[in-house]
């Protein structure tokens, strides 16, 4: 039984998608925004902040060690400013 979905992708997709095994594409944000009806973007920026939550738990405390760059410092990368 159809009820839309089969139109965004096939049931093994969706549910692996579902199930957090795989993440969501552009193409896949393009036809779950068309379904839903709320655009590509919604969908794209829950996947960015995903990936970002698990990369900051697998090497958060490595990031943490790297010393913060200020803007007001007066450099670029290193570099007096002209």
């Amino acid at each position: 039984m159809c009820i839309g979905l089969c139109y965004i992708s096939t049931e093994p997709l969706l549910h692996r998608i579902l199930a957090g095994t795989i993440g969501i594409t552009p193409e896949m944000a393009l036809r779950l925004g068309k379904f839903c009806g709320n655009g590509p973007g919604l969908w794209l920026r829950m996947q960015q902040k995903y990936d970002l939550w698990h990369a900051r738990k697998r090497i958060g405390a490595e990031i943490d060690k790297i010393p913060a760059h200020s803007a007001r410092s007066g450099t670029s990368f290193g570099r007096p400013l002209d």
